[in-house]
Parts: C-alpha cells; sequence; structure tokens
C-alpha cells in the first residue's frame, strides 16, 4: 500500500511528487485497463484523441490566435499511429 501523505503543515515538494506520481499510477493502470477492453479501431481511436482535442480550427470553439504546443500526454504516441 501506498505511504499516507501528511497534509496539516501544508503541502511541500517531496509531498506533491509523491502524490503527482501515485495519480499518474493509477490513471496509467486505468488507461491499461480500458484499452486491454477495446478493439483494435476503438484503441486507434483512443490513441488519437489528443490529437483530436489539439487542433487550432477557427470554426472550433477556443480558438488561440497563437499556435501552443501542448502536451497532453506523458508518453510518446505509439508507433502504430
Amino acid at each position: 500500500m501506498a505511504k499516507a501523505v501528511n497534509f496539516s503543515n501544508g503541502i511541500g515538494r517531496k509531498e506533491l511528487q509523491l502524490v503527482r506520481r501515485r495519480f499518474r499510477s493509477i490513471q496509467r493502470e486505468r488507461l491499461r485497463r480500458i484499452e486491454a477492453d477495446l478493439s483494435i479501431p476503438q484503441q486507434d481511436f483512443l490513441n488519437l484523441l489528443p490529437l483530436l482535442f489539439h487542433i487550432n480550427h477557427p470554426v472550433l470553439p477556443g480558438l488561440s490566435a497563437v499556435i501552443h504546443l501542448a502536451l497532453f500526454l506523458t508518453t510518446p504516441p505509439p508507433k502504430q499511429c
């Protein structure tokens, strides 16, 4: 089991890193479980979803005049894409 974090005196850099590491680990496991239950086309769509949200087009809501580089995934896209 993961070590409990004590927030009574605020949160320090080490505690924040611990919480972040635990959160990312849980999210990776959730994504792995989801992908295991999907078909190949569904997995491909899931892998391309961040790219679809990142497109900056005038007809889409949230257009930004300045091009922003966004990192939605902490891992590189699969080689299949």
